[in-house]
């Protein structure tokens, strides 16, 4: 039997023990209680921004409408290799969405078309793609994006905001005489959405299409970085509009966007 005194001592640790215990419990669930008034505030202020932004997209905001397609274009899935880059406004006068993209470049055509096995030394060797081949394709790919970027803009069904859509595409390169960086435009083109509507993707010539159907500025040779001058350069250069006016350019090295050119 424990003695009186042993007794009150073990009684007087529990009772300590347990008020500790209610006092950690009685904190943790304070944090608690914190944390998820916390989660809450920042779920409420998360949805309303959402809520803002829909507003101001469905209001015509240039930003928040620039800041939307920009996801769109964003989300669009393309095969390793491209870049996924690029820049977008939004003019709210002609409903016009404007899209600088940045493009593959020409190591995205494999060089090979296919391989020969060699039974004698037990090898693979490389056929060579014909130069020619690999310059159509480079054309015809950028077509394609420029083609497919299009449909992405179009696909967002608010023709009450966006009637017309303007591509130009660059790559990222350097400069064969100085080997400093530069941005080329190699094509360029713009469609209204009943143009657009009227195209049957799975049956034209993409080529064919952005230079014919569609009036597009395309180099004349992609594949030696045959620059043109895009449309919002010239945009720029005659238009009034506060957004052109305020999208700055890239570097000089790119592409020179001195209105007197």
């Amino acid at each position: 039997m424990l003695r009186p005194g042993l007794r009150y001592a073990r009684l007087a640790a529990h009772v300590r023990a347990e008020a500790d215990r209610e006092h950690r419990l009685a904190e943790l669930r304070a944090d608690h209680e914190r944390r998820v008034k916390q989660e809450a505030e920042e779920t409420r202020r998360h949805n309303a921004e959402i809520k803002q932004f829909e507003r101001d997209f469905r209001a015509g905001d240039p930003e928040a409408v620039a800041q939307y397609f920009t996801l769109v274009l964003d989300s669009a899935a393309y095969p390793e290799g491209f870049p996924h880059l690029s820049r977008i406004i939004y003019r709210p006068e002609p409903k016009e969405i404007v899209v600088d993209y940045q493009l593959p470049g020409q190591d995205v055509v494999p060089s090979e078309r296919g391989y020969r096995y060699i039974q004698k030394r037990d090898a693979l060797d490389p056929l060579s793609r014909p130069a020619k081949e690999i310059r159509d394709w480079y054309a015809s790919l950028i077509a394609q994006v420029a083609l497919r970027t299009l449909r992405d803009v179009f696909g967002v069904n608010f023709p009450d905001l966006v009637e017309k859509a303007t591509f130009s595409g660059y790559v990222e390169t350097k400069d064969k005489a100085t080997g400093q960086p530069i941005k080329p435009y190699l094509i360029s083109v713009s469609a209204t959405r009943e143009t657009y509507a009227g195209l049957v993707l799975a049956d034209l010539d993409p080529v064919i299409c952005v230079k014919q159907r569609l009036g597009a500025l395309v180099s004349p040779h992609p594949y030696d970085l045959e620059a043109v001058r895009p449309w919002w350069i010239s945009r720029r250069c005659s238009s009034s509009s506060r957004s052109l006016r305020a999208w700055t350019p890239w570097p000089a090295s790119t592409v020179d966007p001195i209105c007197s050119i």
